[in-house]
């Protein structure tokens, strides 16, 4: 197995609305009776993140970022699955003691169907200017907010390459994305709005149709030079919101995944993104704008196209043994895509 970091994000509420900055550091306070340390304060010396250190493999650390009822947790990479899932296990059992103590609500979902009360978004944070100034897509956009990222929570990984091509490894990995919002869905609304995977909607809508860096950008990027030609050419860039990004140090980040609700799922989700990484060695085309529809379809409806239909057939008893159930198959009976 490869090495592999996890980022995971939730919701932190106090009741319906967003904590406050001092809500949030008494929250990371409390964790410091767990192991963790001050890795960072805001300028009035509240906490803003904390972090453990894990011999031999690096921090494991606990973050607010850009809004108040947002935290990220990120481990350090390993080549071991257990590891993995234990240290989660063990963090989000220290965040319910400080739940419980600090008074805050720790949300299973990965979006909000409301916009909590009193939202608290980091004006000084390097992305709120571009967010301000950001063109929203025209047309029917169901799924439109302009900080979109404070509506959304996800489970995310870092995969090592080793000798593996990065670019063409994201690329050759989308053909096989539709079936993380398919099984692993965990955003059933956002803003009074229903889909079966909300979070890839929202992604899609609230930036513009030429934003070509955003969910599964067709045809995906094959170099650095590519991604960086074009960040500098457009004019309102923000960052690469792919959801197959490489990094600048080479690993691929996966950001399709909505946040798990709890270790089970969480685990579910890296198994198919693992046996995801095997698939790829198999597969031989790239994906085309009518993949990348089917794939939206999904997320809306929940249900597969016959091409998704045929290409699940062919890899179910692998995708069943790896997940440990039944996968089943929802063919697309028509309606709003």
């Amino acid at each position: 197995m490869r090495r592999i970091g996890i980022e995971h994000e939730f919701f932190l509420l106090r009741g319906n609305s967003s904590p406050s900055v001092k809500d949030i550091s008494e929250f990371l306070n409390e964790l410091l009776r767990f192991g963790f340390k001050v890795r960072s304060r805001y300028e009035d010396g509240l906490i803003k993140s904390v972090g453990k250190e894990i011999p031999e493999r690096g921090y494991f650390s606990v973050k607010n970022d850009f809004c108040t009822h947002v935290l990220e947790v990120a481990t350090p990479p390993s080549e071991c699955f257990m590891e993995l899932v234990s240290w989660l296990g063990d963090c989000l059992e220290a965040f319910k003691d400080s739940s419980r103590v600090t008074g805050l609500t720790a949300l299973s979902a990965a979006s909000l169907d409301t916009l909590p009360t009193g939202i608290l978004i980091d004006t000084t944070h390097p992305r709120y200017g571009a967010f301000d100034r950001l063109p929203l897509s025209v047309g029917d956009k169901r799924f439109q907010y302009r900080f979109f990222t404070t509506l959304m929570c996800a489970t995310q990984f870092h995969f090592e390459c080793g000798d593996r091509d990065p670019y063409t490894e994201a690329r050759m990995s989308y053909v096989f994305e539709f079936l993380v919002p398919y099984l692993f869905s965990n955003s059933g609304r956002v803003l009074g709005e229903s889909a079966h995977c909300v979070r890839p909607l929202v992604w899609r809508d609230s930036l513009p149709k030429s934003y070509w860096l955003n969910c599964i950008p067709v045809p995906a990027p094959l170099t650095r030079q590519e991604v960086s030609k074009w960040s500098q050419d457009y004019a309102s860039f923000i960052r690469d919101y792919s959801f197959a990004k490489v990094t600048d140090i080479g690993t691929i980040e996966f950001r399709g995944g909505c946040s798990q609700p709890d270790i089970s799922r969480l685990s579910g989700l890296l198994k198919l993104r693992l046996l995801i990484s095997k698939l790829v060695s198999e597969n031989t085309r790239y994906l085309s704008e009518l993949d990348r529809d089917e794939y939206f379809s999904v997320c809306q409806t929940g249900e597969l196209s016959q091409r998704q239909i045929e290409l699940l057939s062919t890899y179910r008893a692998r995708l069943e043994d790896a997940l440990g159930c039944d996968v089943p198959i929802r063919p697309y009976k028509g309606g709003r895509p």
